[in-house]
């Protein structure tokens, strides 16, 4: 039997992680890739859209929303995967971007190398070490209410991968945070920030081929 409350708090916590990664992201001026802990952590909270979307579905699916939840999830299917793919296609060229200045400039030794010194050679690791730490802790508070909430969740390989995956995305920039030389952090950073995106933006696809086919499905039967 499923229990309701823990499937509720479950959710709560994956939107919290979202909003703990955005949050960060954006008071922090990382969208801007110029500051901050690094646009790695804006990509990370780009991803975990996926899993939040996927618990949120199946959580109306258990309140048995009826067929107003089936609407509601075929519209929201197709403009979020329309909107998502924007934003992975926007992140993408972004990181490609970003990371060519920067190993341009740090290959062109001396004033090059002066000139990334100046702009990205400090990165602030314990700020992203404290967020992507918190990210995680929510991220696992998370799935522990919702497997207690419903044990068969354990047998959806597509949630299961989705919350393994972004729990590695954060660990692996941690990591990398960790151990690569501060100088070269940003660049590292930027380089996970587009496995990151290209990854979530290929998730996105199979969103946006389902909600067409949901819309269409919804089109031949009120036709």
């Amino acid at each position: 039997m499923i229990k309701i409350p823990f499937l509720l708090l479950g959710l709560f916590c994956l939107f919290l992680s979202l909003l703990v990664a955005g949050g960060s992201a954006g008071a922090l001026g990382i969208f801007e890739a110029e500051k901050g802990p690094g646009l790695g952590l804006a990509a990370l909270c780009f991803f975990c859209v996926l899993p939040c979307y996927s618990y949120a579905i199946l959580t109306c699916e258990v309140l048995q929303l009826g067929a107003v939840s089936g609407r509601l999830q075929t519209v929201v299917a197709l403009v979020g995967s329309i909107v998502g793919l924007l934003f992975g296609l926007y992140f993408i060229v972004k990181a490609i971007t970003l990371l060519s200045v920067m190993l341009a400039l740090f290959l062109a030794v001396p004033f090059g190398t002066i000139a990334y010194m100046v702009i990205w050679g400090t990165f602030d690791t314990g700020t992203s070490r404290i967020v992507l730490s918190l990210f995680m802790t929510v991220q696992i508070i998370g799935a522990i209410f919702l497997v207690v909430a419903a044990p068969t969740i354990v047998k959806n390989g597509k949630l299961v991968a989705l919350t393994a995956v972004t729990l590695a995305f954060a660990f692996i920039l941690g990591l990398l945070h960790g151990l690569v030389p501060n100088p070269l952090v940003s660049i590292v950073d930027a380089l996970a920030a587009l496995v990151i995106s290209i990854v979530a933006t290929i998730w996105m696809l199979p969103l946006l081929i389902g909600g067409i086919l949901s819309l269409v499905r919804v089109v031949r039967a009120v036709a």
